[in-house]
């Protein structure tokens, strides 16, 4: 796996859509929550700005390329794609992060429940995936890690086929990581002008139907008073209805969610214990 500098070099020899910018600058956009290393903000001889994303491979770049263009309206432009690298245009908005601190408009919730429900508005299921493979993947990094007990990961396993009895689990193409980190607010001050962007364009993808609403919901908090909520569903509901999310189901997606970032922190070397807490809620 190539390391930043290397990526850059690699961008600057091959000097991708040349027929679209000639590139002055690359920066790299890796930081706090940003874990992939693959994006970048480019900037062109006429100072105009470009987000880039230089994909592992072809395959998951057309994978970007077909999904995006299906749901062109959570995006910013997009300008296309070259072998396995992707174009976007760069938004100057307010990172949803860094509005944490004031009150946020409850448009913006609104605005992020519309796009997930616009997402499974489109009704496209991978039929080839399945929740069980999702789950044993998981596992097998969890227990190829060998930092929780057998006893534990058995334990999970169990707690995994007890939730899943009588459920619908479809694998549903959705913004499966709804943080705030992935979100750009435009016009945030003009509450008849705001626009949300939805700028992880690798989290829009099949998964889990419902599973990018546990993280804001459950297991970090990002929307949880009353008001945030009921603009999250009144925005979604105008797409989609949320009848299948009920009790059962919402406690499903939430221990998957907490065993998906339990994976996630062991494989990039994080610290992973404070997620077993809210485990213990739930096995």
């Amino acid at each position: 796996m190539m390391n930043q500098e290397q990526i850059i070099s690699k961008i600057v020899k091959n000097q991708p859509f040349s027929n679209l910018l000639k590139i002055k600058e690359i920066k790299s956009l890796a930081g706090p929550g940003v874990q992939s290393g693959e994006s970048f903000m480019i900037t062109d001889k006429h100072n105009k700005k470009y987000k880039f994303r230089f994909c592992s491979t072809i395959k998951e770049a057309k994978i970007i390329e077909k999904n995006v263009k299906l749901l062109p309206n959570a995006f910013p432009k997009f300008y296309g794609r070259d072998k396995n690298q992707v174009l976007f245009e760069w938004i100057n908005g307010t990172l949803f992060y860094d509005m944490l601190s004031k009150p946020i408009p409850k448009e913006v919730y609104y605005q992020i429940g519309k796009l997930v429900g616009e997402a499974h508005e489109l009704n496209d299921i991978d039929n080839s995936k399945s929740a069980d493979a999702f789950f044993d993947s998981m596992i097998k990094t969890i227990k190829d890690s060998k930092k929780l007990e057998k006893s534990l990961i058995n334990k999970l396993i169990q707690t995994h086929n007890k939730l899943k009895r009588k459920l619908k689990i479809d694998i549903f193409l959705e913004i499966n990581d709804i943080h705030p980190r992935n979100f750009v607010i435009k016009n945030e001050s003009n509450l008849n002008k705001i626009k949300v962007y939805f700028i992880d364009e690798g989290g829009f993808g099949h998964k889990i139907k419902g599973l990018g609403i546990a993280k804001p919901f459950f297991t970090e908090g990002i929307i949880k008073s009353k008001i945030q909520r009921n603009a999250f569903w009144k925005g979604y509901t105008e797409h989609h209805s949320n009848d299948y999310f009920d009790k059962d189901y919402q406690k499903f997606v939430t221990f998957i969610q907490i065993i998906r970032s339990i994976a996630t922190k062991l494989r990039n070397n994080l610290d992973f214990k404070p997620l077993l807490k809210q485990l213990d809620k739930l096995i």
